[in-house]
């Protein structure tokens, strides 16, 4: 048996001429009173459907109202630029 071994390159610019592009995806929360409700499927569609557009979802965070409930969650997404 062969021991496994891997190789890891540090400081290496794999896409030295790489340039992205930004966007930002607003789903507002519903439930004023009760507090803020994502509806998970429309957002899932939305993600799949900017996937397809070749967008990668980065990060995901939400604003907060009173009491911490969900005001809006913000998606930020990247893409290749062409």
């Amino acid at each position: 048996m062969t021991a496994l071994s891997a190789r890891v390159t540090i400081g290496v610019n794999w896409y030295p001429e790489m340039k992205w592009e930004y966007m930002t995806l607003v789903m507002p929360a519903s439930g004023f009173l009760l507090g803020g409700k994502i509806d998970g499927q429309k957002l899932t569609d939305r993600l799949n459907q900017l996937g397809k557009e070749r967008w990668e979802l980065v990060s995901v965070f939400d604003t907060n109202m009173i009491e911490g409930k969900t005001r809006d969650v913000y998606a930020i997404l990247k893409r290749p630029m062409e």
